[in-house]
């Protein structure tokens, strides 16, 4: 896949270096589709911004982070975690922006592993707190190809 297609680069790209030493920290193995765009371009827009699935426009994603960019939402999902009991950051790895108080997430663990959701941290039930993801994709390949240039009338 040609990820110039569907990405637009912020910078340089990560060194296999910046990545094994994010893997070290965290003691996990990023997903390979997750080290492709992070070698294309450390920190990235998407050129098309809405997410389309079975004709309706369901979200919308304004790129994918950096490792630092990472590397901060999760320590930021760990403190909300904390605070509330949920487990999402030991299972789901924060890659990109949709907006609001939202992650969009790919799964690293458990029945989530290569999922794509988007975890929405105001947004579910006490009793179920799987009501806080919103899946999106089988892989980011999938995603990138549901990615559509603007919201239809």
């Amino acid at each position: 896949m040609n990820l110039s297609h569907y990405l637009e680069k912020f910078g340089e790209p990560a060194t296999k270096i910046e990545i094994q030493n994010f893997e070290e920290k965290y003691r996990i193995s990023m997903p390979t589709q997750i080290k492709d765009i992070l070698y294309f371009s450390n920190g990235c827009a998407t050129i098309n911004r809405f997410i389309e699935r079975d004709g309706l426009t369901v979200e919308y994603l304004t790129g994918f982070f950096s490792i630092e960019e990472i590397d901060y939402a999760i320590q930021n999902m760990k403190r909300i975690e904390e605070e509330y009991h949920y487990y999402f950051s030991d299972v789901l790895l924060p890659i990109g922006d949709p907006g609001g108080a939202r992650y969009l997430c790919i799964g690293i663990g458990k029945e989530y592993k290569d999922n794509i959701y988007i975890i929405h941290y105001q947004d579910y039930d006490y009793e179920n707190l799987d009501s806080m993801l919103t899946f999106v994709s089988s892989s980011i390949e999938d995603l990138l190809l549901k990615l559509i240039p603007e919201h239809p009338e």
